[in-house]
């Protein structure tokens, strides 16, 4: 009979519960970071998910007579925690660019994974007992001594003087990943539609409309920091910095003349891209939040199993081993009859418009508040991916529908026709949640009473990126029409004074349009130039020419 038991030490039963508390403690304490209630049921529903699978693991093995066998496989457990939490592989993968010793630059992941299993090795005897009792007080600690939350919805105020009423209110809004009306590909049901729409509506409401500008650059922090600093290249390279994983844009020529004019500024930024706390003019407030961050899923009116579904779903992809096994998966499965994985499991989630409501109330309500003379600048993810809602800013409830310009990791650059064809369709409904939502800002203006007197810029960073081929050196010859205007076509509307409406045919970058009209700078003749992706963070973006957006002679070439 004694045989038959499992359970013939104490550690045999520390093994059958240990794994229902490593990753569930990690579950919570990442939840609780990201603001949702211990007792939130989302958040209960991916923790009672997590204990299911961990006492599944348990069972097997308490089972197992190899106390080895049994550390070994707690050692993977233990790594992809300390992954999860600490970020432990990229903290591993920096010791080599810090280090004096060769052998740490070429093998440090292998000395650090090294390292957590001799130890786990070494303690195999009572490992199950020691991180049974380790991961127990984790748990309860965190229950009762929660982590402090991310940070969300900052507010930076500092002391400005009030804006003057002879000036005019400035709303700068940066529409992320808005394609221009004539970018948008006509041959895909409800294409046309929507440029007409899209036209029909701001000249409707006095902009003039550039429906073939396109931007310079495909990458969201090379464009605007070219932008907001006169359109030159030379900046591009020199504006932004990687610093506790922000960029930061390090020199603002268009805040610096808003200041000189004599505007108090307010700022709505994401923690992607941070025009706050540079060297320049003090901002009047800086709001903001977080462009990846799971927390805003606790508000959305989905089912709370969906809820759960996302925050296992972050939880895990915040682990680089999670995400190197999904590339590895897709690789394996890419074109092939046979997947055993859902396609969610290896899809990326990110949740960057949920933010979106969240920016366009703040801004709102400061319209209406603030006096006259001020400028708002907001950096928006929307129309960016995922396509989430529909045309009215409604969640949509079918998560498979959660579809981003690329389906899983690791397509290297790579889309299929169908996938394109999908994902703009949903993009389309975004694009008109957009429209609804700066319907509010403008009305927001006209109640005010600063409607006739504002001017309004809108415009995006980059254009839809649903393309085949992004425009990567990989790529380069065997770019299309499709792929360039879908990575470059960018939206560009303005209302001022001065200002005619209607729509401008011309083909113009949104940097030289910007420059000409904020920055006081001549117009010059547009040459079509832009610029591929960078193949790395320190590499010069790549210069290719692009035919006029529309022309009968779209193509590129590249100019080395």
């Amino acid at each position: 009979m004694a045989k038959v038991l499992w359970f013939r030490e104490l550690d045999d039963w520390a093994a059958l519960v240990a794994p229902a508390l490593v990753l569930p403690s990690g579950l919570l304490a990442f939840g609780l970071f990201h603001d949702f209630p211990p007792f939130s049921p989302a958040l209960l529903i991916a923790w009672l998910w997590l204990v299911l699978a961990g006492l599944a693991l348990g069972l097997v093995l308490s089972a197992m007579r190899s106390k080895l066998a049994r550390s070994l496989i707690f050692g993977l457990l233990l790594i992809f925690y300390l992954d999860v939490q600490f970020d432990f592989i990229r903290f591993v993968e920096g010791l080599g660019d810090i280090s004096d010793f060769s052998i740490l630059r070429l093998g440090d992941r292998v000395i650090a994974i090294g390292a957590v299993f001799g130890l786990v090795v070494l303690l195999r005897r009572h490992l199950s007992t020691i991180l049974l009792l380790v991961f127990g007080v984790i748990f309860v600690s965190t229950l009762f001594i929660p982590p402090k939350p991310a940070p969300y919805g900052q507010i930076h105020s500092a002391t400005v003087e009030s804006g003057q009423s002879d000036l005019p209110t400035i709303v700068h809004i940066v529409l992320d990943g808005h394609i221009g009306p004539d970018g948008i590909p006509s041959t895909i049901a409800g294409g046309p539609a929507l440029r007409r729409e899209l036209i029909d509506f701001y000249v409707g409401e006095g902009f003039r409309v550039y429906g073939r500008a396109y931007s310079q650059y495909m990458e969201s922090i090379l464009s605007l920091s070219a932008l907001l600093n006169g359109g030159d290249q030379s900046f591009a390279d020199l504006l932004q910095k990687r610093d506790d994983q922000l960029y930061t844009v390090e020199q603002n020529a268009y805040f610096e003349e808003l200041a000189a004019r004599g505007h108090p500024i307010r700022v709505y930024e994401t923690d992607y891209l941070v025009y706050c706390g540079a060297p320049g003019p003090s901002l009047e407030s800086c709001y903001r939040v977080t462009a990846s961050s799971v927390r805003p899923v606790g508000g959305i009116e989905v089912a709370d199993r969906q809820k759960a579904k996302l925050l296992l779903a972050a939880y895990f992809q915040s682990s680089k081993i999670y995400s190197s096994l999904a590339k590895l998966y897709d690789k394996a499965t890419r074109g092939r009859d046979f997947d055993l994985l859902p396609p969610r499991v290896r899809r990326k989630e990110t949740f960057s418009p949920l933010e979106a409501p969240r920016v366009f109330d703040r801004l709102v309500d400061d319209i209406e508040s603030a006096p006259p003379g001020h400028a708002f600048f907001a950096h928006i993810m929307l129309p960016h991916e995922p396509y989430i809602y529909d045309s009215d800013c409604a969640v949509r409830g079918d998560l498979d529908q959660w579809l981003g310009r690329r389906f899983d990791f690791s397509r290297n650059g790579i889309g299929t026709p169908a996938e394109r064809v999908e994902a703009y369709e949903l993009y389309f409904l975004q694009v008109r949640c957009a429209m609804r939502s700066l319907s509010r800002v403008f009305a927001a203006l006209k109640e005010a009473g600063l409607w006739e007197r504002s001017t309004i810029v809108l415009h995006g960073d980059h254009g839809s990126r649903i393309a085949l081929r992004d425009p990567i050196e990989a790529y380069l010859d065997k770019l299309t029409e499709e792929d360039l205007v879908d990575a470059y076509s960018t939206f560009f509307a303005i209302r001022s004074p001065g200002v005619a409406p209607g729509y401008d045919p011309r083909s113009v970058s949104v940097q030289d349009l910007f420059a000409e009209f904020f920055l006081r700078r001549a117009p010059k003749p547009d040459d079509g130039v832009v610029y591929a992706m960078r193949s790395h963070a320190e590499a010069p973006p790549k210069a290719l020419r692009m035919a006029p957006i529309g022309s009968d002679e779209s193509g590129v070439s590249n100019e080395d």
